[in-house]
């Protein structure tokens, strides 16, 4: 009997590249049709860049002189060049394992450099021989010196998300030795800032980007300021507004104002030896929540860094409030408000009207007696001619006393000019004095005031009634809230109200 064998009838059957599968890529679970096929080259997958490219969702440039490939979009940039290993991704450059090259006319990128460059996640699946690639939730940058020619190594970099008007710390990282750092676990279009820690690596200039939507702070920058300073909410979060302001003062006069970078404020205008004192401007929204701080003064000398940060504490409880509307109800906002003692002239802080005519008011003692005060712009046109209808009336003041509880003014209501008449005295000058409107009972109503000298104005009146308007003409002496009459005539004007009423003519003896 003969046994033939067979050499290497059991050895594994190896099949060369040309024989096995094509190469697939999925791109967030999409097959991405190829222009040309796609190979490995020293085990990195090389595919056509304008085809992964457009997958990636990035536009395409392709400069035949100097051979580069750029892809861009909204939130990155990567631009590679045929041959070389260096790269360039958002302005940062890098090196890859394998070069772009052309192949049967067609250029080819490495594949996993460029997903992975975008921020995406790449798996090798080998059974299949499929590539698939899923936005990633990473972000990754450099930081460098302020010439921009050098790195900035162990800084500590924070990544910060925005929550409302607040910046919440979500991640902190220290540069390498070129100035990278690298954060994960960020959430698709959601705002985040990136910013040195405070306040030793303050000068690390802070950037804002919406993940995957705009922006990328992949590259920072450093700055040498002569002062920086930012708000702290009470819970000592970096607040955002740009609303707010700071003014810097010198010898109590405003001198300059801080230029806003993201969540600072920054100057370099300070001058060596000089005291200078830093105040902030809350904005509306913030000073409806929020006390002012506390100004902050120092002495500058050239070459100091001075960095400081503005702690914001809660509003007490508001002691007055009530809510402006004019003569139909409607809401009037961006007046101001205040309130100020009967035994002195000086005005607390005003606060202005939101949008439903609400203000609230703080800073009383109990058992003071105050002024309610409401400042509507006077027209200039007052101060030469005769007022418009339609035009607001400053309402008259309003005394109260303070007990120590809440005080609800409800709806305090602004008139609007109804009918206007001139007042003279027998010579047709024009004269000053003290107006009143009563309705047909006799009783005081709506609201009669000199706009200036020569002009009263009436509002608060409703059509088809009827109204008797007294003029008291004359010189008067008004002192702490009391008018003193020195020589005075009346004169009376009865009528009833309608729109385009022709104006009258108070005349005095």
């Amino acid at each position: 009997m003969a046994i033939l064998i067979v050499s290497g009838s059991f050895a594994p059957i190896v099949k060369a590249e040309g024989q096995l599968n094509p190469i697939s890529v999925h791109v967030n679970g999409s097959a991405v049709p190829m222009t040309a096929t796609p190979y490995v080259d020293q085990g990195v997958t090389m595919v056509p860049f304008r085809a992964i490219f457009e997958a990636l969702n990035l536009k395409i440039d392709w400069d035949k002189k100097s051979r580069t490939v750029t892809g861009w979009n909204a939130y990155t940039r990567i631009e590679l060049k045929v041959g070389s290993l260096a790269a360039k991704v958002n302005g940062n450059q890098t090196m890859m394992q394998t070069p772009a090259e052309i192949k049967d006319g067609a250029v080819y990128v490495p594949l996993r450099f460029v997903g992975e460059e975008t921020g995406n996640r790449v798996t090798w699946h080998a059974a299949a021989r499929n590539i698939d690639i899923q936005a990633g939730n990473t972000m990754k940058g450099q930081v460098y010196t302020a010439d921009g020619k050098g790195y900035s190594s162990g800084k500590h970099v924070q990544l910060l998300k925005l929550n409302g008007n607040e910046l919440l710390s979500v991640a902190e990282a220290v540069t390498g030795p070129k100035g990278d750092f690298h954060f994960v676990g960020l959430e698709n279009g959601s705002d985040y800032y990136v910013q040195g820690s405070w306040s030793e690596n303050a000068d690390i200039v802070t950037c804002a980007f919406k993940f995957r939507l705009s922006g990328n702070c992949a590259w920072l920058g450093s700055d040498d300021r002569h002062a920086t300073v930012r708000v702290l909410s009470p819970d000592g979060n970096p607040i955002i507004d740009n609303e707010m302001g700071f003014d810097v003062s010198e010898n109590g006069m405003v001198t300059s104002f801080m230029a806003q970078q993201q969540t600072e404020y920054v100057t370099d205008l300070l001058q060596d030896g000089r005291t200078y004192t830093i105040t902030a401007r809350l904005s509306q929204a913030l000073s409806e929540r929020y006390a002012i701080p506390a100004s902050y003064t120092f002495t500058y000398h050239a070459g100091d860094k001075v960095k400081h940060e503005f702690v914001l504490a809660n509003l007490p409880d508001a002691q007055v409030t009530g809510r402006l509307i004019d003569d139909t109800g409607k809401p009037i906002a961006g007046i101001r408000v205040s309130f100020s003692p009967k035994s002195g002239s000086s005005d607390h802080e005003a606060v202005v009207t939101k949008q439903d005519g609400s203000f609230s008011l703080r800073g009383l003692e109990k058992g003071h007696t105050y002024w309610f005060n409401v400042f509507v712009p006077i027209p200039k046109r007052w101060e030469t001619g005769e007022p418009a209808i339609g035009d607001f009336m400053p309402p008259s003041l309003r005394e109260f006393t303070y007990d120590g509880s809440p005080l609800a003014m409800g709806n305090v209501k602004l008139y609007r000019i109804q009918l206007i008449a001139k007042v003279v005295d027998g010579n047709g000058k024009p004269q000053s004095g003290l107006a009143l409107l009563q309705d047909a009972n006799g009783k005081n109503t709506g609201q009669s005031f000199f706009t200036g000298k020569g002009y009263v104005a009436a509002g608060g009146m409703t059509e088809g009634e009827s109204y008797t308007w007294k003029v008291l003409i004359g010189d008067f002496v008004h002192n702490d809230g009391s008018t003193r009459v020195i020589s005075t005539s009346e004169s009376i004007y009865s009528f009833i109200f309608k729109p385009g009423l022709e104006a009258h003519t108070f005349t005095g003896n």
